[in-house]
């Protein structure tokens, strides 16, 4: 009975996740204006983020920009997922053992750092890249389950890349 009753505190754990988002960094090198007209675009780094990549399209689409394959100005727009670096790595194994020894009653927190990046090229030559870091932190735990519908990490992870398309979009 006991066994059951661990088996299924520790499943309601790890299907309970909660993300909460931080502010979006930017950094910008050069300012060289870009022309709204026929452009290549470029994706890489969305191979889960199929519907991601069809509304930065879009957006940019509803900006002014047309596709065109072989046009010499190029938007390559790329996402990569930067490998996390906690403060204290001691504190983070501490918390691993917390949550996994309390059956999840004290939540387990992870970081997750993505960034996504404009590049505008004309030519083969470079005009303007603006990187745009995405950040949260990922809680898992039985006490955050009421939360979990609210706050699921998917859901956080595609309104962060709503809001940069919205900072690039204003910034062109």
């Amino acid at each position: 009975m006991y066994f059951r009753i661990v088996v299924f505190l520790l499943t309601l754990s790890s299907i309970s996740c909660v993300a909460v988002s931080h502010r979006v960094l930017t950094s910008d090198r050069g300012s060289s204006l870009f022309k709204k007209e026929s452009v290549h675009f470029i994706f890489t780094g969305f191979y889960r983020y199929e519907k991601e990549k069809q509304s930065i399209q879009q957006k940019l689409i509803e900006q002014g920009f047309t596709e065109l394959n072989d046009s010499d100005k190029v938007v390559e727009i790329i996402l990569q997922k930067k490998e996390t670096e906690y403060p204290s790595d001691i504190l983070h194994s501490v918390n691993w053992f917390l949550t996994f020894f309390s059956a999840g009653m004290f939540p387990y927190q992870i970081q997750s750092e993505n960034t996504l990046t404009f590049r505008y090229v004309e030519k083969g030559q470079l005009l303007r890249e603006i990187t745009y870091n995405l950040r949260m932190d990922q809680y898992r735990g039985i006490l955050i389950a009421p939360f979990t519908p609210f706050y699921w990490p998917n859901d956080v992870f595609r309104k962060q890349i709503h809001e940069t398309i919205n900072l690039e979009t204003n910034s062109l």
